[in-house]
């Protein structure tokens, strides 16, 4: 009797929750679990987890929910129908990622019938325009069954946002499939391919070009950073991603001096790879869930500066020898300490426990435990 997990998420961009989720469904899938993947969006443009999960033959759903039809949601409703009746003796729980996804579960579930339903928190979402679903989520909190968080921060922030526990939501660290480490002659054909191969020292990232990320408050670092660098030198900075704040960095970085080169060259399928590549890894981000590329550079051994303003971080890097917190908008002593960091050769980090291997097993304890449950509502 195979049980049926059916993974719900907002979006299937290629970013954090997204890869978590196709993750998760090709270990479930390579260890006898039946899985469907339901996205509340249409099919995005860069379709590189969309590919993943069709090349495993999964299937997956995209409902084209927007702004001006909320009511496709309840096209979920026929989907899970469809699968329960087409798999009558076999257990079904329902998996939803992200506040949209988690929301969109809970009004199918209460609108007709019973299911296994675990909402999982991503983010410590802390955008003000996010109160009304913050709303919803507390009115609408008992109609999932269990509520897991990737990170303590995480959790604890939910949890004072809905006036409820933190006790009450069970933590489940994400795990990443752990990238080789890139060689010598792979290093210098990337940074090549870069422009960058008379570069010192370069320092990197990777992530969405957003707000979130706070790279416009890395990239105000800069110019103090260039009076730093040792005459006849030139130092590379590397952002690897894409999103709705290129134009605004675009624009900063023109006001960086001719001693540091900047580039982002965008979406990149190997960016785990490509992270070996750099000598420091920053992540100036204003809030984090529990970041897979600060996994992955910590698997990489090379050192890292964080953000103090998202605490999750600090979940991940406890597995790291070389690392230090910052706020970036301290220019001076941020300075300072990319310059500390960028002294330190890579060490190896022993971060096994974060794998998708040891994610899944804890996400299927959720699911046994919660196949015992008697149904609500």
């Amino acid at each position: 009797m195979k049980t049926h997990i059916v993974q719900v998420i907002t979006e299937l961009e290629p970013a954090g929750a997204e890869r978590v989720l196709a993750d998760l469904s090709l270990e479930l899938k390579k260890r006898n679990y039946a899985v469907s993947v339901v996205s509340l969006q249409s099919e995005p443009e860069v379709k590189t987890i969309l590919n993943i999960l069709r090349a495993e033959n999964i299937p997956v759903y995209c409902l084209n929910v927007t702004k001006l039809t909320p009511w496709r949601i309840f096209r979920l409703r026929k989907i899970i129908k469809d699968i329960k009746r087409n798999n009558v003796s076999s257990p079904l729980i329902v998996h939803s990622h992200l506040m949209h996804a988690n929301l969109a579960c809970r009004i199918v579930k209460i609108s007709d019938f019973k299911f296994p339903l675990i909402n999982t928190v991503h983010i410590a979402e802390k955008r003000g325009s996010h109160f009304l679903f913050f709303l919803m989520d507390k009115l609408s909190y008992r109609f999932c069954d269990i509520c897991t968080a990737v990170s303590k921060s995480a959790a604890k922030w939910h949890a004072l946002k809905l006036g409820i526990s933190p006790d009450s939501i069970k933590i489940t660290y994400n795990g990443i499939n752990f990238p080789k480490k890139i060689s010598i002659e792979n290093r210098k054909t990337l940074l090549k391919s870069w422009g960058l191969e008379k570069c010192k020292k370069l320092i990197g990232s990777v992530g969405r070009l957003d707000y979130q990320k706070g790279y416009d408050l890395f990239f105000k670092i800069l110019p103090d950073l260039s009076k730093k660098i040792p005459e006849n030198e030139i130092w590379g900075v590397v952002i690897l991603g894409e999103g709705k704040q290129r134009s605004t960095l675009e624009a900063i970085e023109k006001t960086v001096p001719p001693n540091i080169k900047v580039i982002m060259p965008g979406y990149r399928e190997d960016a785990a790879e490509c992270i070996g590549a750099f000598d420091l890894f920053v992540m100036p981000s204003r809030y984090e869930g529990f970041s897979l590329t600060l996994i992955e550079a910590a698997s990489s051994g090379i050192p890292l500066l964080i953000s103090d303003e998202a605490d999750a971080m600090e979940e991940i890097v406890k597995y790291a020898k070389n690392w230090q917190k910052t706020n970036f908008t301290n220019i001076t002593k941020t300075t300072e300490k990319l310059i500390e960091l960028l002294r330190k050769a890579p060490e190896d980090n022993d971060i096994c426990n974060l794998s998708v291997a040891k994610m899944t097993d804890a996400y299927l304890n959720i699911y046994n435990s919660l196949l015992l449950l008697p149904q609500k509502y």
